[in-house]
């Protein structure tokens, strides 16, 4: 029990100093946290801005061919109306105004014209501000209703509720983020897993460290405790993602639009919760398990790289899928998928998602997953027990389940 001890904090211990392990562990909830931070501060200075552009008075003359204007609203914005398109020109040339501008007989269908003198990049928009208010303002004082203008212009909500079979209010957009988390969280374990667990059970075969090792301990207890370790790197690499994304949701939920969807207003559902969490433990179970057998057939962490790439390539293969996968869960191609180990947890983790996945079937998918890493984990351990001194070429079949020992 020492030795296996030892082994588990010499890997946990070596996987966690190294600085690749946490840059790209806390690369997912900084970008989260600076896009949030980004849209926020963009979201509040845009208006500010559009409001202060609006107010800022400025000198400007105009023409007005589609008789909309109201004079004394484009008065109160500084602007002074003149017939001839000419001299408003001229006066913008002679600098007795800041800019000119020119409304068309039909501005819905023609563009409005304007002229200013440049102040800056940002702060020429304000012609613009001024053109789109003036118009706006107009047409709001002729129609004689504010509240016609915004049913005309779209501008009001529209709150629709859907219902499942039993009455309950359905929530499967309040929940898609939550759900989706666990989708990237297995994303990130595969990305970012990959090399740690190849090297961990190559390593001491390329510096012959392996045969010290096992003079002084058992290659069950060594094999194990170095999974042992993957999996709770693994674990920690989540909580890694999680708890800076979960204080920041709880913090700027409430100020981060995510579409149409308030991140505040986010609904996490029991059930989604809990097969998500099983499917993603499931599936990185196996994703490590067969990674690790992969390394402890081959004879040098190059050698094992080569065979690697299915083991990262095939979870990653439903993503091409996700279309099928979200409208056709039923699909015969998706079921397969969704039950074949390899796929099963991406598969499952995306249909979990988007509220596709019934609760028997999350079940099955976590037996499946579950039974497929015990699985791998014997033949993990089988192979390290005979490939573990094996130097110059890779561990084959006959070996594996042969009776040699």
């Amino acid at each position: 029990m020492s030795t296996f001890r030892t082994v588990l904090g010499f890997e946990i211990a070596r996987t966690l100093k190294k600085k690749s392990f946490w840059i790209g562990a806390l690369a997912v909830p900084v970008l989260v946290a600076v896009v949030a931070l980004v849209q926020v501060f963009a979201t509040s200075s845009a208006e500010e801005q559009l409001s202060a552009q609006e107010q800022e008075s400025f000198v400007w003359s105009y023409t007005d061919a589609s008789g909309i204007v109201d004079a004394e609203i484009a008065a109160s914005l500084g602007g002074a109306p003149v017939d001839d398109a000419e001299v408003a020109d001229a006066l913008l040339r002679d600098g007795e105004v800041d800019a000119v501008i020119r409304f068309p007989a039909d501005p819905a269908t023609e563009p409005v014209i304007v002229r200013g003198q440049h102040v800056g990049i940002f702060a020429d928009s304000r012609y613009d501000a001024v053109a789109k208010s003036v118009l706006a303002s107009s047409a709001r004082a002729e129609i004689g209703s504010d509240r016609l203008v915004a049913i005309a212009q779209g501008d009001f909500q529209v709150r629709t509720t859907t219902y499942l079979p039993d009455g309950a209010v359905a929530t499967a957009l309040q929940a898609l983020p939550v759900g989706a988390l666990f989708f990237v969280l297995f994303f990130l374990v595969v990305m970012l897993l990959g090399n740690p667990v190849l090297i961990s059970t190559t390593e001491e075969k390329e510096n012959r460290v392996a045969e010290i090792l096992l003079t002084t301990a058992k290659p069950n207890s060594v094999i194990a405790a170095k999974l042992l370790a993957l999996c709770v790197v693994a674990l920690a690499q989540i909580l890694v993602v999680t708890v800076p994304i979960a204080i920041g949701l709880a913090i700027f939920g409430e100020r981060v639009q995510l579409g149409d969807l308030n991140l505040g207003e986010l609904v996490i559902e029991p059930q989604m919760t809990i097969v998500g969490t099983l499917v993603l433990l499931g599936a990185s179970a196996l994703y490590i398990a067969s990674l690790a057998a992969v390394g402890a057939a081959a004879p040098s962490a190059r050698e094992a790289g080569g065979f690697s790439f299915a083991a990262i390539f095939v979870p990653l293969v439903p993503i091409y899928l996700i279309a099928m996968i979200m409208s056709s869960p039923e699909a015969p191609l998706v079921q397969f998928l969704t039950y074949f180990p390899f796929t099963a947890g991406t598969t499952a983790l995306i249909r979990n998602a988007t509220g596709g996945l019934e609760l028997w079937e999350g079940a099955l998918v976590v037996a499946v997953l579950v039974l497929s890493a015990a699985a791998f984990l014997a033949l993990t351990v089988r192979i390290f027990r005979r490939g573990a001194l094996q130097y110059d070429r890779t561990v084959g079949m006959r070996e594996i389940f042969g009776g040699r020992g």
